[in-house]
């Protein structure tokens, strides 16, 4: 520390205020380009306050003009952190000449990610106590971290511990499935974590390859070239990086049929296995390859049966290969018979559906994203929120999102069950057409299972017969929580349902 505070002064005066906090330097090292790293382990106090459960990192920068790089560069800084420490990732505290750093880092901080905040340049310690606190309270209850609208993955992301442990086991064992669910249920963030921890540490023998296809053309005769030049180029990038096999695929163009692309994919996966490494493909958005129900029953695409089948071939033939697809739309797994042809993964690629989060779950994502806005959640406010979302996360982050922005600037940080009514009202009304979109696009791919929703609320007596005669369409309603099954076998209607309710859209 002392040769930090010989490079820094102002460095025994931001430690001793620390000091008065509770809290104090833990670390410290001089990084490449003269900045210095330190790490500040916060007090319980400060840590209750506002939801540290790790240290913060400081950074002493020597530069008299603070650039936006700098700023950017700040979650790149942990990585040199030895393996026994850790930092919060969305927290910065920054030392700093440049006279007007404080009025650039509220700038840059305004649509980042993470958040970084100007130390005082004056020599109390006890005013700089003051500020310090106060600023990381002014500056985490300005963010609304609930209105998250981008896939979330690592420190983001909440629960699903049991889904994920499957999927992984699912890859691990070189199987095919899907992970199915409405519009807004975190299908994507779900498969960008899957990513994450099934490549785990081992990111040279496990690739994970993932393609959206939402960017696929509308236009079903230009699909196939899309779709088989995207997977060509996400190996190509890919493998090249890990210095496996790539001669075959360079050689496929452009217009390649997918016959070809198979073949140059079966060396170089062959070639992956020679290397123990193990390869998977993760389609996302698949509904904007198979189509909706409509396309389906009109037979509007022929060729999605010949790509289910190139990548039947493909898994069976790579011990080392396996495929997951995600999207609204089961029917690539569950129909039987699709485009007049009979259905490759049918009966043989298993379906995963997005299961709402438990009240521990969504509980605990509420509290603790809520502990990065200093705010606090009561139970009983926590307890309505559930009986309002059954764990629906766009239910629960949007509404949470809504009460964060009731709030009175500066004022009371604890939320009540109050709170909660009172932001369900404006949430309900600014959120119906949205609501009433999901609905939309549900009709669009679950037809059946819809009309036998409405049924359930019109004639229950007509709903018990199609039930009973085939299950299949309750069974689906209930694995998209649009209904729900207790204990004793009752059903009643899930989250999303009550809420189209409400606004009269079923």
């Amino acid at each position: 520390m002392t040769e930090l505070q010989a490079a820094f002064p102002a460095a025994a005066v931001h430690r001793r205020a620390l000091q008065l906090l509770g809290s104090d330097f833990s670390y410290a090292a001089r990084e490449h380009d003269g900045s210095w790293l330190v790490l500040v382990h916060f007090g319980q106090s400060m840590q209750g306050a506002f939801g540290f459960t790790r240290d913060v990192a400081v950074l002493y920068s020597p530069h008299m003009d603070l650039q936006p790089r700098y700023f950017k560069g700040l979650p790149t800084r942990l990585l040199s952190l030895p393996s026994d420490r850790e930092a919060e990732d969305h927290l910065f505290l920054i030392s700093s000449i440049d006279l007007i750093a404080a009025r650039k880092l509220d700038k840059w901080s305004e649509d980042s990610e993470y958040t970084a905040i100007a130390l005082p340049r004056i020599e109390d310690e006890r005013v700089v106590a003051t500020q310090i606190r106060e600023s990381i309270q002014m500056r985490l209850a300005t963010r609304n971290l609930y209105d998250e609208r981008d896939p979330v993955t690592g420190k983001n992301f909440f629960g699903r511990k049991q889904l994920l442990a499957q999927l992984v086991e699912e890859l691990r064992q070189g199987n095919v499935c899907g992970v199915f669910g409405l519009r807004k249920t975190g299908k994507t963030s779900v498969i960008t974590e899957l990513g994450k921890r099934f490549a785990g540490n081992n990111t040279e023998s496990r690739i994970f390859i993932l393609l959206d296809l939402e960017s696929l053309p509308s236009d079903p005769n230009s699909i196939m070239a899309r779709l088989t030049k995207n997977i060509r180029d996400l190996f190509l990038d890919e493998l090249r990086s890990r210095g496996l096999r790539t001669h075959e695929l360079q050689n496929v163009g452009d217009d390649v049929e997918i016959g070809q692309l198979q073949r140059a994919l079966q060396t170089s996966l062959k070639h992956c296995e020679e290397r123990d490494t193990q390869v998977v493909l993760a389609l996302d958005e698949v509904e904007s390859l198979v189509g909706d129900a409509e396309e389906i029953r009109k037979g509007r695409r022929p060729f999605v049966t010949e790509i289910l089948g190139v990548i039947r071939a493909l898994v069976q033939q790579n011990s080392n290969f396996s495929v997951i697809f995600s999207g609204i739309t089961s029917s690539l797994i569950e129909t039987g018979y699709l485009y007049g042809r009979e259905n490759p993964l049918f009966s043989w690629a298993k379906s995963y559906y997005i299961p709402p989060m438990t009240k521990a779950e969504i509980s605990d994502l509420t509290r603790e994203v809520g502990k990065r806005m200093y705010l606090n959640w009561s139970p009983e406010s926590l307890d309505r929120m559930y009986e309002v979302s059954d764990g629906n996360v766009f239910i629960q982050r949007t509404l949470a999102a809504e009460i964060v922005r009731q709030l009175d600037d500066g004022g009371d940080r604890n939320i009540t069950v109050s709170h909660v009514d009172r932001g369900l009202k404006i949430w309900v009304r600014e959120s119906s057409q949205t609501i009433v979109e999901m609905l939309a696009s549900a009709r669009r791919h679950y037809p059946d299972e819809v009309e036998l929703l409405e049924l359930f609320f019109d004639d229950r007596g007509t709903f018990d017969y199609f039930a009973s005669g085939d299950p299949s369409g309750l069974v689906r309603l209930i694995k998209l929580a649009l209904l729900n099954e207790l204990s004793d076998g009752r059903l009643q209607p899930g989250s999303m349902t009550r809420l189209l309710r409400e606004v009269g859209a079923i």
